[in-house]
C-alpha cells in the first residue's frame, strides 16, 4: 500500500502541478474538478493497471483514501481496459468520427462559415522571424495530421485525405494594419469561412501594427472545430512555441514521437460503434444508461427569450462577459469543498436555479462536453475529441441551494461514468423532434474554460487576447472561466432570440444568484435575490407610482367625456348607435334602479346577455351604481355559466332572457325587461349610493379560461384604470378613434376594448368574430375603425385589406408568428401584448409600426416597448 500511496501522491502533484503533496492532502483542495478527475483516473489505469470510475476520486480524494480503493479494486483481480487507441493499418478510405461527421453534415447544410471556428489571438510585442514563425506552423501541421485532412465524399460517404507531411500548402498570411483598425482586422481574420472539401482546416494570419522601429504583430490562428477542441489548444500552441525556438536558431524541431494520429482515434472508435448490437458493448450499456435518463425530456427549455425562434437558425451570437470577486470566488470554493463537488458544479447549480426562477420549468437539460481523452495516447495530439453530455438537473421541491449542488454532484459523476457513447449515436438511437432552428436534446451549454498558455516566441513577449464572438451554436452558452485569483463569467448568445440587453441582465443575475449562495447556501431557490436594488426599485416604485395622476373610478373617467364630447357618437351597433349624453343618461336610470334592489360597493352583478347595446348600458350602469360587473357569455356552455354564478353569488343578475340563470343554487334577484321612465338620468352622487364609491373598489370578475385546471374568478379595482387609460393612451388618441368591440364579455379583452373607447372620448363598434371574418374592405363593421383587438389566430384568417389602413392592432392570447408579424405591420401598426388578468387587462406591449423595418428571425425593431405593473 506504501508504493501505491506513493505512486498516487506523484500523480495527484503531475496532474495538479503542486509539489509535495502528501496521503491527507484532498485532491479539490488545490484547484481539482471534473476533468482533472478523469485524467487522473487515466493515469492510474495506465501506471497502475486498475480500473477505476471518476467518482472515485470525489469519493476518496486524498491519495492515502484513494490508494487502498485502489488496492481494493486490484485484489479483485477487475481486468483493467487496455489502451483504446492503437496505431491500426490504414483503409483506402479513411472514415470520420462521429462528431466530425455532425460537423461535416452542417457545413454541407449551410455552406462555408465561422460558426465552427475556434480562434487564438495572440499580441506579440518585440522582435519576431516571420519565416521561422511560417516553418514552425509547417513543423505543427506535419506532427498533427487532423490540422492538414481535408475533407471528401467518397460514394456518398465524407472521408479524411490527409496531405503528404512534406506538402501541406498551409500559407502564413501577413498584412499590415492602419492605427484604429485592428480589431476590425482580428474579427475580419477570426470569421474567415473554411470551405472543408478544399481548405486545410487551420488558417493563420499575421498583423502587423506601428512602424518599423516599435512594430507589433497580432498573431491569429483559426483552427475549424472538425480538426480540434479546447483541449487540444495546449499541445498546439506548446508545439508551436518549440518549434519557433528551434527553426529561429536554424535547426529543425526535436518531437517525441505522438503514439497515435487522429486517424487511429477514428478507426478505433468506428470498431467500437460496430459492436453496439452486442449485448455486452460498451455502447449497449451506455445506450441503455441514457435511454433512461433522459426518458420524457423537455423537447425545448422555455426561456425568457426578446424574439419567437425563427424556423432557420443563423447562428448569429454575441457575448457579454461579469467577474466575480476574489472573495465570491472563495466562497463558491469553499462550498464545493464542503460537499465534495467542483466550482463546475456549483455554477451548474447557479445556472439552473436562474432557468427556474425565469419560468423555465424544474427538469433543466443542460448541455456540456467532456474532453473524450479517456487514454494517455492522445493527451498531447490535436483533434476533435470532445463529446457532448445531457446533465439533467432536478430543481423541483423548492431545495435549498446546498441541496440542489449535492443532486448535481451526483447526477453529473453518474453522468460521466457513461461518458464515452458518442453523442450523435445518442441522438441517431433517441430520435428527438429535429429543427434547423435549435440544438436537439438541450439548447443551453454550460461549461468551464481553463486558462492555457500562449504562443511563446522566443525573444519576444506574447499574451493571449479576447477573441471576437459574432457566432453561436446554442441559444446560451454559459462559461466559467479561470481568471488569476477569480472567475469570469461569459454567456454567448444566440441574437435570433436574444438582445443583449436581456443577456447582460441574466449576467448580472446569475453573479447575483453565486454571490448570494456563496454566503448562503442554505437558502431555498425561490429566496434567492436575483433582482439588484434599482430593479426591485424600478418594480415597487417606479412603475406604481401614481402620484402623477391620481387614480379615479371608471364612473369619473366616463362622465368627464360626457361633458366635453356629449354629442359624440359613443356607441355603434349597426344602425343603432347612442351619443355620450344618450349612453350616460340611459346607464344613470338603471343605475339607480339597482340601487334600489341592493346594489352598492363589492355587491357582485351578474351580466348575462346577448352582444349590443343593452350590454354596454347594462355594464355601465353596474359601475355607475358602485357594483362590481361580473360578465357572463350566455355562448357559454350551461356548466359554465352555473359555476360562474355559484362562485361569485352575486345579489342581481341581469339578463335578457330569464332562462340563463338555469343552475343556480341561490336565489338573486333577476332583472329582465325594465320600465326606467321614471328614474333620473342625472349623474349618479355618492349620495344616492349605498355607500361611496372608492377606486379601491371591485370593478368587475373576470373568471380565467380554465385551461389549467379550474376557472378563478378575479376581482380588479378600479385602481388599475386609470394606469392602464394613461400608459395606452399612446396609441388611443383620444376622440375621433373608433374601437371595435368582437371579445367576448368573459374575456378581459372586452374591458380594453370598452375602456379605450368609453374613456377616451372615442366610439365603441359593436361587432363579433364571425362578423369581422365576414367583413370586406368596405363593409360598414370596419368602416373607420381605428384599432382592433384579436387574437393571431382570428388575425391570420382575416384578407389584409380588412382593416383600414392605419389601424392599430392589437394581439394577445397566443404568440404571434413571424410571418403574420410581417403581413401586417405593412400598412398597420401592430401591438403585440401579453398580461394576466391580475394585471388590469395587460402588463407588457410591444409596438411595431408600418413602415419600419421587422427582422423575421432576427431582432425585431420595435420602436417602443411600454411595462405596467397594476394591481
Amino acid at each position: 500500500m506504501p508504493g501505491i500511496e506513493a505512486t498516487v501522491c506523484r500523480l495527484f502533484g503531475e496532474i495538479l502541478g503542486v509539489d509535495g503533496i502528501e496521503g491527507d492532502d484532498s485532491f479539490f483542495d488545490f484547484g481539482g474538478h471534473s476533468l482533472l478527475a478523469t485524467r487522473l483516473v487515466n493515469r492510474i489505469r495506465t501506471e497502475l493497471g486498475v480500473e477505476l470510475p471518476a467518482r472515485a476520486v470525489f469519493e476518496e480524494p486524498t491519495p492515502a483514501r484513494l490508494a487502498a480503493r485502489i488496492g481494493a479494486a486490484a485484489e479483485q483481480a477487475a481486468p483493467a481496459r487496455g489502451a483504446v487507441v492503437a496505431v491500426r493499418p490504414r483503409p483506402a478510405v479513411l472514415p470520420l468520427s462521429a462528431a466530425q461527421r455532425r460537423l461535416w453534415f452542417l457545413h454541407r447544410l449551410h455552406g462555408p462559415s465561422a460558426t465552427y471556428n475556434v480562434p487564438v489571438v495572440t499580441r506579440v510585442s518585440g522582435p519576431l522571424d516571420r519565416a521561422a514563425l511560417a516553418a514552425a506552423l509547417d513543423d505543427v501541421l506535419v506532427r498533427h495530421e487532423s490540422l492538414r485532412t481535408r475533407f471528401a465524399e467518397v460514394d456518398g460517404e465524407p472521408a479524411q485525405r490527409i496531405a503528404d507531411a512534406g506538402r501541406t500548402g498551409l500559407e502564413l498570411v501577413t498584412r499590415s494594419v492602419a492605427t484604429g483598425e485592428t480589431e476590425a482586422a482580428i474579427a475580419a481574420a477570426c470569421a474567415h469561412p473554411f470551405d472543408l472539401e478544399r481548405d486545410l482546416p487551420l488558417y493563420a494570419e499575421l498583423l502587423r501594427t506601428g512602424e518599423a522601429e516599435d512594430a507589433e504583430h497580432i498573431l491569429v490562428l483559426v483552427v475549424h472545430h472538425i480538426a480540434t477542441d479546447g483541449w487540444s489548444m495546449a499541445p498546439l500552441t506548446a508545439d508551436l512555441s518549440a518549434a519557433y525556438a528551434a527553426r529561429a536558431r536554424g535547426t529543425a524541431p526535436e518531437f517525441a514521437p505522438l503514439p497515435v494520429q487522429y486517424a487511429d482515434y477514428a478507426l478505433w472508435q468506428r470498431g467500437l460503434l460496430a459492436a453496439a448490437d452486442e449485448p455486452d458493448s460498451t455502447v449497449a450499456s451506455q445506450l441503455a444508461y441514457w435511454r433512461e435518463a433522459l426518458a420524457d425530456l423537455p423537447e425545448e427549455l422555455a426561456l425568457p427569450t426578446d424574439r419567437p425562434r425563427p424556423a432557420f437558425a443563423s447562428y448569429r451570437g454575441g457575448a457579454v462577459t461579469r467577474s466575480l470577486r476574489p472573495d465570491v470566488v472563495e466562497g463558491l470554493q469553499d462550498l464545493a469543498v464542503r460537499h465534495n463537488a467542483t466550482g463546475f458544479m456549483v455554477a451548474q447549480a447557479a445556472l439552473a436555479a436562474l432557468l427556474t426562477r425565469h419560468g423555465a420549468g424544474t427538469d433543466i437539460p443542460l448541455g456540456t462536453v467532456v474532453s473524450g481523452r479517456d487514454d494517455e495516447a492522445l493527451s498531447d495530439l490535436v483533434g476533435f475529441f470532445v463529446n457532448a453530455l445531457v446533465l439533467r438537473t432536478d430543481t423541483g421541491g423548492d431545495p435549498t441551494f446546498a441541496d440542489l449542488l449535492d443532486r448535481v454532484r451526483d447526477a453529473d459523476l453518474t453522468a460521466t461514468e457513461h461518458q464515452e457513447l458518442p453523442f450523435d449515436l445518442l441522438i441517431e438511437d433517441l430520435q428527438p423532434a429535429r429543427s434547423l432552428a435549435r440544438n436537439p436534446l438541450y439548447q443551453i451549454a454550460f461549461g468551464v474554460e481553463e486558462e492555457f498558455t500562449p504562443v511563446r516566441l522566443e525573444g519576444a513577449h506574447t499574451e493571449l487576447l479576447p477573441a471576437p464572438v459574432t457566432t453561436s451554436e446554442f441559444d446560451l452558452l454559459v462559461v466559467l472561466k479561470e481568471r488569476g485569483d477569480g472567475y469570469d463569467l461569459r454567456l454567448t448568445y444566440a441574437a435570433d432570440l436574444f438582445d443583449q440587453d436581456t443577456v447582460q441582465t441574466l449576467a448580472d443575475r446569475l453573479a447575483r444568484l453565486l454571490t448570494h449562495v456563496a454566503a448562503a447556501p442554505e437558502t431555498r431557490l425561490s429566496a434567492l435575490e436575483l433582482m439588484s436594488a434599482a430593479e426591485r426599485g424600478r418594480i415597487l416604485h417606479t412603475w406604481n407610482d401614481t402620484a402623477e395622476v391620481p387614480p379615479r373610478t371608471w364612473p369619473e373617467l366616463f362622465e368627464g367625456w360626457v361633458e366635453t364630447e356629449s354629442d359624440t357618437p359613443a356607441l355603434v351597433d349597426g344602425p343603432d348607435r347612442l351619443t355620450y349624453r344618450e349612453l350616460d343618461e340611459r346607464a344613470n336610470r338603471l343605475a339607480r334602479h339597482l340601487i334600489g334592489h341592493g346594489v352598492g360597493p363589492e355587491v357582485p352583478v351578474a351580466v348575462c346577455m346577448d352582444r349590443g347595446i343593452d350590454l354596454v348600458v347594462a355594464l355601465l350602469a353596474v359601475l355607475k351604481a358602485g357594483g362590481a360587473y361580473v360578465p357572463v357569455d350566455p355562448a357559454y356552455p350551461l356548466a359554465r355559466r352555473a359555476f360562474m354564478l355559484q362562485d361569485t353569488r352575486p345579489a342581481v343578475v341581469l339578463v335578457d332572457d330569464p332562462a340563463r340563470t338555469d343552475g343556480l343554487d341561490h336565489e338573486p334577484t333577476v332583472l329582465g325587461t325594465l320600465d326606467l321612465s321614471g328614474l333620473s338620468a342625472a349623474p349618479v352622487t355618492d349620495a344616492e349610493r349605498l355607500a361611496p364609491l372608492r377606486v379601491e373598489n371591485t370593478c368587475y370578475v373576470i373568471h380565467t379560461s380554465g385551461s389549467t385546471g379550474r376557472p378563478k374568478g378575479v376581482s380588479v379595482p378600479h385602481t388599475g384604470i386609470t394606469r392602464m387609460v394613461r400608459r395606452h393612451h399612446d396609441y388611443v388618441s383620444g376622440p375621433g378613434n373608433r374601437v371595435l368591440q368582437q371579445a367576448s364579455i368573459g374575456f378581459d379583452g372586452s374591458v380594453w376594448e370598452i375602456a379605450m373607447a368609453l374613456l377616451t372620448g372615442g366610439t365603441l363598434v359593436v361587432g363579433d368574430a364571425e362578423r369581422l371574418l365576414a367583413a370586406g374592405p368596405d363593409a360598414e363593421l370596419t368602416a373607420g375603425i381605428t384599432h382592433v383587438t384579436v387574437t393571431p389566430s382570428l388575425l391570420s384568417a382575416l384578407p389584409a385589406d380588412t382593416l383600414p389602413s392605419g389601424a392599430v392592432i392589437i394581439t394577445a392570447s397566443e404568440a404571434c408568428p413571424d410571418a403574420l408579424v410581417e403581413t401586417w405591420t405593412a400598412r398597420h401598426t401592430l401591438v403585440n401584448s401579453y398580461g394576466p388578468t391580475e394585471t388590469t387587462v395587460c402588463a407588457t406591449g410591444t409596438f411595431l409600426r408600418p413602415g419600419e423595418p421587422v427582422t423575421i428571425g432576427g431582432p425585431v425593431a420595435a420602436t417602443e416597448v411600454y411595462v405596467l405593473d397594476e394591481a
